[in-house]
């Protein structure tokens, strides 16, 4: 990480989600061990399999990954606080104390909460991917101390470009409509009308959705 970053994330509070990821947790990781001096890094967990998301915290920091912190200054571990959320709902599902806190509190957030799954059927990859980046966008808004919103994308967005740009490709379709068609649609027509006149040579609902989400934070 260079200086400047490390520098500038020295003494705030950071908000990841899908921390829990490849992405994520590379992340987290990354920022405990080259920013010392980072205040709280909040991960949005929600329960999972019978379990809190303060257990949830404590298998993820076990993980083998984290070792080399552990070694170093395990102490920076102590930082990492989890908090119970999910994406899939409204105010990302937060209860009134831990919403009050973090948006008092956060001065930057990540997003790399998504679904990766290549089959992922269409409707639930909008929610997971678009509708909760809209979501979260939503309550940044409300956040006093934001300085800077980071969304993790993929390549895979311009799988059907050329040339890869430093821009965001508009994608011709209407992220509003589309989710409204969603909701009415059967399953079936709705993957079939995306196929034909949506993925283009994407071919799957993951390079489409991730593609849409880069446009709701542009």
């Amino acid at each position: 990480m260079s200086s400047d970053l490390s520098a500038f994330l020295s003494d705030k509070c950071v908000l990841i989600t899908g921390g829990t990821g490849f992405v994520g947790k590379a992340l987290v990781e990354k920022i405990l061990r080259s920013v010392p001096d980072v205040k709280t890094v909040f991960l949005l967990l929600r329960p999972k399999s019978g379990q809190t998301a303060e257990k949830r915290l404590k298998q993820l920091l076990a993980n083998p990954v984290f070792d080399a912190i552990r070694r170093l200054d395990a102490q920076q571990l102590t930082k990492v606080v989890a908090v119970c959320g999910d994406v899939t709902h409204e105010e990302l599902g937060l209860n009134p104390l831990d919403r009050h806190a973090l948006q008092d509190a956060v001065h930057v957030v990540f997003n790399c909460a998504a679904t990766i799954r290549f089959d992922e059927p269409l409707r639930r990859a909008l929610q997971l991917n678009v509708v909760s980046a809209q979501r979260l966008l939503r309550l940044v808004q409300s956040f006093a101390r934001i300085e800077a919103v980071v969304h993790v994308s993929t390549a895979y967005c311009t799988r059907d470009k050329r040339d890869v740009r430093e821009s965001v490709e508009a994608e011709g379709v209407s992220v509003e409509r589309l989710l409204d068609a969603s909701e009415w649609l059967e399953a079936e027509l709705l993957e079939g009308v995306a196929k034909r006149q949506l993925f283009g040579e994407r071919h799957s609902s993951y390079h489409f959705t991730k593609s849409l989400a880069e446009g709701v934070f542009a």
